[in-house]
């Protein structure tokens, strides 16, 4: 019984994490609706605001992303981008009858394709071999792309076209609701509008329109990438280590400092995965939090978590570790594909502040000492200096 609890729990919790990031995209996406639906006679000033602010708002996500080294978004982004400057070019060419033109169909093709290629990317650095390798494929499409000659008429080829949208809408859905992350749920409802968008692209209004909401979302995303990774950990949503280093300066006179690390953590990452070790350290922190007030958690690297008890002694932060260390012990961590639940352990280390000490990273250094010293003997235990 209490297995099935904790697996449900454990789902509970990732719905309403999903649920709390959903509401400004779906927001913005309802209003594009909403305004596309009653007000079919823009100005022609709020064209021009809605068609220079996706440029200015795309160019300025670009130049963020590149900044922060971030590629994922990055590609999305410049998609985006290329896709509206073609398809104004085409207009421009073509006129009405653009929709009809053989680049735009060769684009109504490739664009859904290569979004849901960069959709289940893993988010990495920009510079780095995958990406050598994704440019290259890149590289090879287009040119494939541009030698193949489409007839003047293809059957079917909207339907053809709409397909490869909606199977990318699936897919962004479906990766949304796996992930419950916030980079997840934004790209979703960006390329929600990216469809609308390209569905409507004979009318004016739609392409400017729902274009403008997708850089607006990436946009929003972006900044709240930023914010996390300055000071939050993007994952569990904690306080990062850089946060820690912030907030040391304002900790009180007296606290105790305690260090959780997951045992085996490079066999667990080795054994199953990022993916499914991220899932581990998300729910590992669920239960640290059910413990302890979430302000006072911080993320301080990939497999440790640091906890300040303010006002507490050094031996009433030892039996706060206890209970953390003794419920993750007890507990059974259910993985989709596993069908046994998968049993972890931690260690744990508090050092109670001195007065020598000019700052908390004294403290910190001082109870990671103890917590490696603790681990050449054993594991799964709480050390007290």
């Amino acid at each position: 019984m209490e297995k099935i609890l904790f697996a449900l729990s454990s789902k509970f919790e990732k719905l309403i994490s999903y649920n709390k990031h959903l509401f400004l995209p779906a927001l913005i996406f309802m209003v594009a609706v909403i305004c596309f639906l009653t007000k079919q006679d823009f100005e022609s000033g709020s064209l021009s605001t809605l068609h220079w602010g996706f440029y200015t708002l795309s160019f300025i996500s670009v130049m963020v992303l590149l900044f922060f080294n971030q590629d994922k978004p990055l590609f999305i982004t410049a998609s985006i981008l290329l896709s509206y400057l073609l398809i104004n070019h085409l207009k421009r060419s073509y006129g009405y009858s653009f929709t009809n033109s053989e680049y735009y169909i060769k684009l109504s093709i490739l664009l859904p394709i290569n979004l849901i290629i960069f959709y289940f990317m893993p988010n990495k650095k920009l510079i780095n071999k995958q990406n050598l390798y994704l440019l290259f494929f890149l590289l090879i499409e287009v040119t494939l792309v541009e030698k193949l000659t489409l007839p003047a008429y293809l059957p079917y080829v909207d339907y053809v076209t709409m397909s490869l949208f909606v199977l990318m809408n699936i897919c962004s859905f479906t990766q949304s609701i796996r992930a419950g992350t916030i980079d997840s749920i934004y790209l979703f409802f960006a390329g929600l509008c990216i469809t609308v968008g390209f569905y409507f692209s004979d009318n004016p209004i739609a392409l400017a329109l729902f274009f403008f909401s997708a850089a607006l979302i990436i946009f929003i995303n972006i900044c709240i990438r930023i914010y996390f990774f300055i000071y939050k950990d993007f994952l569990t949503e904690l306080s990062s280590r850089q946060s820690f280093v912030m907030d040391s300066k304002k900790f009180p006179l007296k606290y105790s400092l305690g260090i959780v690390a997951l045992d085996e953590y490079e066999n667990i990452k080795k054994a199953f995965g990022y993916r499914y070790t991220d899932d581990l350290i998300r729910m590992l922190s669920t239960i640290i939090c059910d413990f302890q007030e979430k302000e006072n958690v911080y993320r301080y690297s990939a497999d440790e978590f640091v906890i300040i008890f303010r006002n507490e002694t050094g031996k009433e932060g030892y039996e706060h570790l206890e209970q953390i260390r003794r419920k993750v012990a007890s507990s059974e961590f259910a993985l989709k594909w596993r069908k046994k639940p998968l049993k972890i352990t931690i260690s744990a280390s508090v050092s109670e502040k001195k007065r020598s000490d000019s700052n908390a990273y004294e403290v910190l250094v001082r109870a990671h000492k103890a917590l490696q010293k603790t681990y050449k003997f054993t594991q799964n235990v709480t050390t007290k200096i």
